[in-house]
């Protein structure tokens, strides 16, 4: 009964907006499983105005937490030349498995290099919410209105909230409990 009314849903709403973009089918889907696994500290996350809210001008050092968080979960980190060109750094999603983010070597402060690897690691927890197929936003919301246009939800999210590597940390802590629940699962 459940798949004939997802069938009908997605005849009747999803399917007109496919031509749109990925996006408008992700807005209208159900969460997925990693987003259903973080949602309890997602939503402290969102509704936070306190400790959540710990910015890279504050604390800089963060960006060396989530870096050890991030090589515990498997992704790769080199410096090198970025796949966007004029971007500081990337991250490379790689389908069934963790990806790769590659940064520029150039001089920044430590609170402009904080805030790219939260930027790039909000990317990987985006990855991990897609099970590793897609990128999917992870609903990370952000006290800043939006006047610029980015390209994709995806981005829009991972800037927006590049500046809060206390939320990306936590995120990042549950990542690594859910991987080892899905290996403990999967053996």
């Amino acid at each position: 009964m459940f798949k004939l009314i997802r069938f009908i849903l997605y005849i009747s709403i999803i399917l007109p907006f496919a031509s749109l973009n990925n996006n408008a089918i992700y807005a209208l889907e159900s969460q997925t499983k990693f987003e259903k696994f973080v949602k309890l500290n997602l939503d402290l996350i969102n509704a936070s105005v306190g400790s959540f809210q710990v910015t890279c001008d504050d604390h800089p050092g963060l960006a060396t937490d989530i870096l050890s968080l991030g090589k515990k979960l498997g992704v790769e980190v080199a410096s090198g030349q970025p796949l966007l060109p004029g971007k500081d750094a990337t991250y490379e999603a790689f389908r069934g498995r963790i990806g790769k983010i590659i940064f520029k070597e150039r001089p920044m402060t430590p609170e402009v290099f904080c805030q790219l690897i939260t930027h790039e690691f909000i990317h990987v927890l985006q990855h991990l919410n897609g099970d590793l197929k897609a990128v999917i936003p992870i609903g990370l919301q952000s006290s800043k209105s939006t006047f610029k246009q980015y390209t994709s939800l995806q981005e829009q999210e991972a800037y927006l909230n590049q500046n809060r590597p206390k939320a990306v940390l936590v995120l990042l802590l549950r990542a690594l409990e859910y991987q080892k629940l899905n290996q403990n699962t999967n053996q």
